[in-house]
């Protein structure tokens, strides 16, 4: 399995990704806040009146917002992780076939 670093892939994967994890939530949230202004950020029912209806559905786009970055992080968490892990395999094949871990001298 390889894995395909984000700064060194091509470029429409950089922009894809840099679309998913900055442009989407950034823009979401800024939805949100427009909307919330719209209702003046009042609020006292859903169904009350507009303006607690727009403010209600503002703060809903914040969620949504730090939902899609959570998700993004624990993402590229797994990512990282898996890289290390590939590291980690690559160092024992290593060992078992010369006897020393990498960047180590033979055993005396």
């Amino acid at each position: 399995m390889t894995q395909v670093d984000a700064t060194h892939g091509s470029a429409p994967r950089r922009a894809l990704l840099i679309l998913m994890r900055v442009v989407l939530p950034v823009g979401i949230f800024l939805i949100g806040v427009v909307l919330v202004v719209m209702g003046h950020g009042h609020y006292t029912s859903v169904f009350a009146s507009r303006d607690s209806l727009l403010s209600a559905t503002g703060v809903g786009f914040w969620v949504i917002a730090a939902c899609i970055w959570m998700l993004n992080w624990m993402m590229q968490m797994n990512a990282d992780d898996v890289g290390d892990r590939q590291k980690e395999d690559d160092a024992r094949a290593y060992f078992v076939r010369n006897g020393h871990w990498p960047g180590e001298g033979p055993a005396s």
